[in-house]
């Protein structure tokens, strides 16, 4: 299949939008039970190890045929015998462009997650712990919220925030929103 690179976020549709977030959530849904606890990792974008390829949510995204269409692609490398492996380096650009800003960040870097799990840690008792990166079970209702808020229209342009085609929560104001008034 020829690649067919799509518009960036900024140039697509609201439908599109939505259809690129909703694939995202396929290609998450259809990780299989060991691939969930083998082979998914947030600390990672792509790579390769004894075990096979691991990934955050935008590596198996672009091992798929949807994304890796629109341009969504690790850098492969191949060795003397021809088995391909997989390059971590850093989530591309790319990934940003057709996912957008705001979902690149709350979901592919996890900061929603991240800022809720500080917030539980800091209003405990508890002694400091690091806050390690989500599971598999952990990111879904991060990613299920973020798609129930695109299609809301509850994702906003905020240029001045996020740079030029960067999104955002914002109430009427412009204010960006904490992620519990984000209903």
């Amino acid at each position: 299949m020829e690649e067919q690179r799509a518009g960036d976020w900024h140039e697509v549709s609201h439908n599109e939008r939505v259809a690129r977030w909703e694939n995202v959530e396929r290609v998450y849904l259809s990780l299989d039970e060991h691939a969930r606890a083998k082979h998914f990792d947030m600390e990672h974008w792509i790579l390769s190890n004894d075990c096979g390829t691991v990934g955050c949510i935008a590596g198996h995204c672009a091992l798929d045929p949807y994304f890796r269409n629109l341009g969504l692609r690790p850098t492969e490398i191949k060795t003397e015998s021809g088995e391909t492996l997989y390059y971590e380096g850093r989530i591309p650009s790319i990934a940003r462009s057709i996912l957008g800003w705001d979902g690149f960040e709350r979901v592919l870097r996890f900061s929603d997650y991240m800022n809720e799990e500080r917030r539980k840690r800091d209003a405990s008792d508890q002694p400091y712990e690091e806050i390690k990166a989500p599971t598999w079970e952990q990111m879904g209702p991060y990613l299920r919220k973020f798609i129930e808020d695109l299609k809301a229209g509850k994702i906003s342009r905020r240029d001045e925030n996020y740079g030029r085609y960067g999104y955002s929560y914002t109430d009427d104001e412009g204010r960006v929103l904490p992620i519990e008034e984000r209903a």
